[in-house]
């Protein structure tokens, strides 16, 4: 195993929250964490906020997961009670 390979594989979604709206998305201050849900609604792990991007709506909470105690790259969203990596964003439609 060299240095890039992982020791632990990346857990793989979808990831979903027990708490936020179903039409849109978890905004600043509604929450100081959320579970991390697997297929099954089985928590899994912890979102924790790392800070807020501008919506529609106002600012949205920004989120890094935790999975089985692995830290999953980049930051997410949590929309419809569904986290998407904020990256993924970009071709979905407006809230």
């Amino acid at each position: 195993m060299t240095d890039a390979e992982s020791r632990f594989p990346i857990p793989r979604g979808p990831f979903f929250s027990d708490d936020g709206p179903s039409d849109g998305l978890v905004m600043v201050g509604e929450s100081p964490f959320l579970k991390v849900l697997d297929r099954e609604r089985n928590q899994v792990g912890t979102a924790w906020p790392v800070g807020v991007i501008p919506s529609r709506k106002g600012m949205a909470q920004l989120w890094y997961l935790e999975i089985d105690e692995i830290g999953l790259p980049g930051v997410y969203v949590c929309r419809r009670q569904t986290f998407v990596r904020i990256m993924d964003t970009a071709e979905d439609g407006p809230d």
